[in-house]
C-alpha cells in the first residue's frame, strides 16, 4: 500500500467510525429514526415492500392497501428501480438495521462525491477531505435520514459538480467521462425518486455553460480565429448538455414512463377530468372540485429558507431544534414558513474559511468595477488619467517556481495519477473554480429563500407602520425572486414545491469553498489578513451570542419560564410536537453559542482543522439525529379493517397527549411520546406495520379525484360519533372504522375507533330485478394473487351484472372472465370514466382476474 493510498484511509476510516455511531441505534439495536417523514412516511414503505419481497416480489406494481389503491412503479418515492435498493436484500439483517445500512452508505456516498469534486477542481487532499466531512455531516445533509428520497439524491451531488467541473475546463480526454459521471449522477437521483435535485443539476450546468461561453466570448471582436474557437468550443458544451440528457433518459425511461402516466391523474402535468360516482355526495365533491381544478393549485412557495437561516451557518441550534423536546422558538416569528430543516450548519472552521474567502471577493470585485469604470477613457480611445494607479501585476506563481507541497499530499505526486501538479495552469484552474463556486453559493442562497423577495421585506414594512391598504396592493411576494424566474423559465418546474432544496447546493458549495481557501492556505504558505479580521470578528459575534444566550437561561430559570411558554404556546403550537419549552430554548440558543466559541479556543494549528471540524461535526450531528423503538401494531382493530383519521385535527396541546404533556420526561420518553400520538393519527400510514388498510398514503403522488375527497373528509369530520354525512361517504368508499375524540375536562384525549354500520366491501356484485324493481348487491370473494394480479369468484346462477372493485381506476387494469361452459376466458371491457374498477358481467360468470397492464 503506498502512501497516496494509505493517506485516503487516514481520513476516510474515521469518518466511515462517526457515521457508525451516529446510527448505532439502529445498527445494533434495530430502532428507527423517529422524526415524521422517516417514521410514519419511510419505514412503512419499507415494511410493505420488504413484506412483498417475502413473497418473492422484488418490483411490485400495485399497492392496494393505502387511498384507494395506487401505483408503486408510477411513484418516484418508492425508488423501486434504484439501484443500491438492493441492500435490502442482504440476509441475516432484520429491515431496522438495513434502514440504516442503506442510510450510513449514502451518507458515505455523499462524502466520496464531494471528494471527487474537490479533486476534479485540482484541491489537495486535505481539502477535499474537509469538504468531505462539512458536506456530509452538515445539518442539510444529514437531517435528510429522516427524508430518506433526498438524502440518496443529495449522495450523488458531487459526482455531478465534479463532472461539471471538469466540464468547464474541457480538457479533451476527460469530456467523454465527464458526460458519463453526470448523467449517471443525475439518473440516479431521478431513480431515487428525487426528480427536482435532478432537473436542478440540469438548470445549474446549462447556466454555467451559457455564463461561460459568454465570459469567453471575444468583445470586441478583435480576433476571428479566436471567436471561431470559441464557437466551435460553445457548440461542444451543447453537444455534451443533449448527449447527457439522452443518456439520462434513457437509464431513466423504466421509471419516468409510468409515473409519467399516474401523474397523469394527479394534476402535477396538467388540469384533470375527474371521475364519476354512483355516490350522490361523492358526486358533487367531484364535481364541484372539477369546477375549480387547476394543476397549479399548488403551493410551490411554502417551503421556503427564511433568510435569518443564515445564522446557523456559525450557530448550529439558534433556532432551536425539533427533537426530543421542541425548542424551536424561531416558530414563533410572524413570516417563518414551513420547516424543511432546523440549522444550515456545516462546520464552525468552514464557515470561517467560506467568510474569509467570500468578503475579500466582494471587496476585490468592487475594486474592479471601479478600475474599469477609471480606465474607461482608455478603453475608449483617450488616455489614461494621471491618478489612475498602474495594473495590477499578476499573482500567479511562474511555472519554474518550487511551490510547497500540500498538507496530506503524496510525497511522490508526480508519480500518483490522482495528484494535480500546482503548476501556474493548475493555480489558475483553482481560481476559477472558486468564482465558480461563489456563483453558486450565491445562485443556490437565492434560490432556496423562494418567497423571501424584496416584495416581502416592502410588504412587512408597511404592515409594521400600518399601511395595510398599500401592503395588500402589492404583487405576490414570491414575484421576482430565482425560484419564481426558473418555474417561468422551466417547462414543468411549478410541478415542484420545495425552493427550500436549494439549501443541499448552497451547502455543497460553501462546503468546496472551504476546501479552497483550505488548499489555497496549506499550499502558497500565506498567512491572510482577511482569514484573521474574520476570525476575531467570528469571535466578537459569539460572545455576543452567548450573553444572549446567558440572558435565556436565565430567564427560564428566574420565574419567566412560565410567562415564556405561555407566550410560545399562543405563537408557535406545532400540532405535532406540541409547542416550544422555554428551559428547551434554552439550552439550544446556549449550545449554538458554546460549539462555535469551543471550537475557537481549540484551534491553535491549521492542521488540525480536519480532525476538529470531525469531531465537533459528529457531536453536532448527533443532535439531529433520534431514533426509537420499532412501532407496534395496533391490537384494537381486525387485520382487514379500513380506516380513517382525520390528521389535520391534530393538536398536542389540546389533546395533551403528545410531547410536552410531561415536561420533565426524559428524551427517550418524549420520543415514544411523538412515536405513541403520530400512531394514533397516521395509522393510515403506519398500518402497513399490520396489514390495516387506510385511506391515507404514503406515496408522493395522489390521484386528484382522491386528494379532493380527502380534502372534504377532512373539512367535514369534526371527530365526533354523530356524522351521518361522513359516514355515508365513508361507508361509499368501504372504510371500516373512523378515529374520534373523547374530550374531557383537565384530562388527556382519550381516542377511540368508531366503527361505520355496513361498509361496502372492496369488491361487490350488484344486480337489478327488473320484474321486482329493486336492485341488490353482495360482496365477492376475492385473493390478491400478487401485488397486482386479482382473481374475484363469483357464485354461479344468481344473475349478477356488474362487478365493482373499490381500487381507483387509473386505465391501468384489464380484465378476462371465465363463463360457464367456455373452454379459456374472455376479456371484459372496464368502464371507463368511473372512480372505481367497474365491469359489466356476462351471463353465467364465474371467476374474474383483473391485472395490472402497466
Amino acid at each position: 500500500m503506498n502512501s497516496a493510498t494509505r493517506n485516503e484511509f487516514a481520513f476516510a476510516i474515521p469518518l466511515l467510525i462517526c457515521l457508525l455511531w451516529l446510527f448505532s441505534p439502529g445498527l445494533i439495536d434495530s430502532e428507527v429514526p423517529a422524526f415524521r417523514d422517516g417514521f410514519h412516511f419511510y419505514y412503512p414503505q419499507l415494511e410493505w415492500l420488504d413484506q412483498r419481497l417475502q413473497h418473492g416480489e422484488l418490483f411490485p406494481s400495485w399497492n392496494a392497501n393505502e387511498g384507494l389503491g395506487v401505483s408503486t412503479d408510477g411513484q418516484p418515492s418508492v425508488g423501486l428501480y434504484y439501484p443500491p435498493r438492493v441492500l435490502f436484500l442482504i440476509p441475516g439483517l432484520s429491515l431496522p438495521q438495513r434502514y440504516s445500512l442503506y442510510i450510513v452508505v449514502h451518507l458515505g456516498l455523499a462524502a466520496l462525491g464531494m471528494r471527487y469534486a474537490s479533486r476534479s477542481m485540482r484541491f489537495s487532499r486535505a481539502a477535499s477531505w474537509l469538504a468531505a466531512i462539512s458536506f456530509t455531516l452538515s445539518c442539510p445533509v444529514i437531517f435528510q435520514h429522516s427524508n430518506l428520497i433526498y438524502l440518496c439524491s443529495a449522495a450523488w451531488i458531487g459526482f455531478a459538480l465534479g463532472a461539471m467541473a471538469r466540464l468547464m475546463r474541457f480538457e479533451r480526454p476527460q469530456w467523454l467521462a465527464s458526460c458519463c459521471v453526470f448523467s449517471t449522477a443525475c439518473s440516479l437521483m431521478l431513480l431515487s425518486g428525487d426528480l427536482q435535485t435532478a432537473v436542478n443539476a440540469i438548470a445549474i450546468l446549462s447556466l454555467a455553460i451559457v455564463t461561460r461561453s459568454l465570459r469567453a466570448w471575444p468583445f470586441p471582436k478583435v480576433n476571428q480565429a479566436q471567436q471561431r474557437r470559441e464557437i466551435e468550443r460553445f457548440l461542444q458544451r451543447c453537444l455534451w448538455m443533449l448527449l447527457t440528457l439522452v443518456l439520462i433518459a434513457s437509464a431513466t425511461a423504466i421509471q419516468w414512463i409510468p409515473a409519467r402516466q399516474w401523474a397523469g391523474h394527479t394534476g402535477r402535468l396538467s388540469q384533470v377530468q375527474l371521475p364519476s360516482a354512483s355516490h350522490p355526495q361523492v358526486q358533487a365533491i367531484l364535481a364541484e372540485a372539477s369546477e375549480h381544478s387547476s394543476g397549479s393549485s399548488l403551493m410551490i412557495y411554502d417551503f421556503s429558507l427564511s433568510p435569518w437561516h443564515l445564522l446557523t451557518t456559525l450557530w448550529p441550534t439558534l433556532g432551536g431544534n425539533f427533537q426530543p423536546e421542541n425548542s424551536r422558538w424561531w416558530d414563533a416569528l410572524p413570516s417563518e414558513g414551513r420547516m424543511w430543516i432546523p440549522s444550515l450548519y456545516f462546520g464552525c472552521l468552514p464557515a470561517l474559511l467560506v467568510l474569509s474567502t467570500l468578503f475579500p471577493a466582494c471587496w476585490r470585485r468592487c475594486q474592479s468595477l471601479m478600475g474599469r469604470f477609471k480606465r474607461w477613457p482608455q478603453l475608449s480611445g483617450g488616455s489614461r488619467s494621471p491618478g489612475m494607479a498602474k495594473p495590477t501585476a499578476r499573482v500567479d506563481q511562474p511555472s519554474n517556481t518550487s511551490v510547497p507541497r500540500p498538507r496530506g499530499a503524496d510525497p511522490h505526486a508526480q508519480q500518483n495519477k490522482f495528484a494535480f501538479p500546482q503548476n501556474s495552469t493548475g493555480q489558475r484552474a483553482v481560481n476559477k473554480a472558486s468564482r465558480w463556486l461563489i456563483g453558486l453559493l450565491l445562485f443556490s442562497l437565492l434560490a432556496s429563500i423562494g418567497n423571501y423577495s424584496p416584495i416581502w421585506l416592502l410588504r412587512q414594512l408597511l404592515t409594521g407602520v400600518g399601511w395595510d391598504a398599500l401592503a395588500a396592493a402589492l404583487p405576490k411576494d414570491h414575484y421576482g425572486t430565482v425560484y419564481w424566474l426558473l418555474t417561468e423559465i422551466i417547462p414543468g418546474y411549478p410541478s415542484f414545491r420545495y425552493p427550500a432544496k436549494w439549501s443541499i447546493w448552497f451547502i455543497a458549495a460553501a462546503s468546496l469553498l472551504a476546501a479552497y481557501q483550505y488548499n489555497q492556505t496549506s499550499t502558497l504558505r500565506v498567512s491572510s489578513p482577511a482569514a484573521q479580521a474574520g476570525r476575531s470578528l467570528f469571535f466578537v459575534l459569539s460572545a455576543l451570542a452567548c450573553v444572549v444566550a446567558v440572558l435565556a437561561w436565565w430567564t427560564s430559570f428566574a420565574g419567566y419560564g412560565s410567562a415564556v411558554d405561555r407566550w410560545l404556546a399562543s405563537r408557535a403550537a406545532d400540532p405535532w410536537l406540541g409547542p416550544p419549552v422555554s428551559n428547551a430554548v434554552a439550552q439550544a440558543v446556549a449550545l449554538a453559542c458554546a460549539v462555535p466559541v469551543c471550537v475557537l479556543l481549540l484551534v491553535k494549528r491549521t492542521d488540525k482543522i480536519l480532525v476538529i471540524t470531525l469531531v465537533e461535526m459528529t457531536l453536532v450531528a448527533n443532535m439531529w439525529i433520534t431514533f426509537i423503538e420499532v412501532p407496534g401494531a395496533p391490537q384494537t382493530l381486525p387485520s382487514d379493517a379500513f380506516v380513517w383519521a382525520n390528521g389535520a385535527a391534530a393538536n398536542a396541546m389540546q389533546d395533551a397527549g403528545g410531547t410536552q404533556a410531561n415536561k420533565g420526561n426524559s428524551s427517550g420518553v418524549a420520543a415514544r411520546q411523538q412515536a405513541t400520538y403520530q400512531m394514533q393519527f397516521l395509522l393510515g400510514k403506519l398500518g402497513q406495520l399490520s396489514g390495516v388498510r387506510s385511506l391515507h398514503a404514503t406515496q408522493s403522488l395522489d390521484p386528484q379525484a382522491v386528494r379532493h375527497i380527502k380534502s372534504w373528509l377532512r373539512r367535514t369530520d369534526d371527530m365526533t360519533t354523530a356524522q351521518s354525512e361522513l359516514d355515508s361517504v365513508l361507508r361509499y368508499l368501504g372504510v371500516t372504522h373512523r378515529l374520534v375524540r373523547e374530550q374531557f375536562e383537565e384530562q388527556p384525549a382519550a381516542f377511540t375507533w368508531h366503527a361505520i354500520a355496513a361498509p361496502a366491501a372492496l369488491c361487490e356484485l350488484a344486480a337489478t330485478d327488473f320484474e321486482a324493481g329493486n336492485a341488490r348487491s353482495s360482496p365477492a370473494a376475492y385473493q390478491w394473487v400478487d401485488s397486482g394480479t386479482l382473481d374475484v369468484s363469483i357464485e354461479a346462477g344468481q344473475g349478477w351484472s356488474r362487478l365493482t372493485v373499490r381500487q381507483f381506476n387509473d386505465g391501468g387494469w384489464a380484465a378476462q372472465g371465465l363463463v360457464e361452459g367456455a373452454s379459456r376466458a374472455i376479456p371484459l371491457p372496464i368502464e371507463q370514466g368511473q372512480l372505481f374498477i367497474t365491469i359489466d358481467l356476462p351471463v353465467n360468470s364465474q371467476a374474474i382476474r383483473i391485472r395490472r397492464t402497466r
